[in-house]
């Protein structure tokens, strides 16, 4: 009777987890260079975490493969903050009454490497917490070494920052595919043991 059970328990994680088993979770640190001198001081600024469930792929021409490759383009995010300031999702701007607040986002990941991180990230956002910074930049490990630029504007427009912007680390967790195998063997396990 406590093996039946065991066993449907099992059965029943395995299940849970098979709907999480083709969604991956990305962070990726963001690393910034002042741009008003000359010396590559990159510090840590903030990260990014993207959920690439749902996101829309898509075949693009590479020329120095001389091949499509796939690509995925994720508009919307977990968790961004930069400087210690969350950014704006779109659901908060609608909220707040003006989609305008919201800017723009894409992430452009390759469906067939979730380990490479993110390829390519262009934003122009609000931070949340007092609606007064702006942050506008890019960041494309295809050119300019994997460099990117970046902007810091007030609300009216007025320039604070700007300089140069490239990813750190990137953190992708193993799949769920691994808790559901461990799972069954388990379940194997605990039923040969009741034969």
């Amino acid at each position: 009777m406590l093996n039946k059970l065991v066993l449907r328990i099992f059965l029943s994680l395995s299940l849970a987890f098979a709907g999480a088993a083709n969604a991956t979770i990305i962070t990726q640190e963001i690393f910034y260079d002042a741009g008003y001198d000359s010396v590559d001081e990159f510090e840590l600024i903030g990260s990014i975490t993207i959920n690439t469930h749902g996101a829309d792929q898509y075949e693009v021409w590479d020329d120095v493969l001389g091949e499509f490759v796939k690509q995925a383009e994720v508009n919307e995010w977990v968790e961004f903050n930069l400087f210690g300031f969350d950014m704006i999702t779109e659901g908060f701007a609608d909220l707040l009454g003006d989609p305008s607040y919201f800017g723009f986002f894409s992430a452009i990941v390759n469906p067939n490497d979730w380990y490479a991180g993110i390829e390519s990230l262009d934003f122009d956002l609000s931070e949340d917490t007092y609606g007064f910074y702006e942050f506008n930049g890019y960041i494309d490990t295809a050119f300019d070494d994997g460099y990117g630029s970046f902007d810091v504007f007030s609300a009216s427009g007025d320039l604070y920052e700007f300089g140069t912007l490239k990813f750190g680390e990137v953190s992708v967790p193993e799949p769920s595919t691994l808790i559901m195998l461990f799972a069954g063997l388990l379940a194997l396990v605990t039923r040969r043991k009741s034969a």
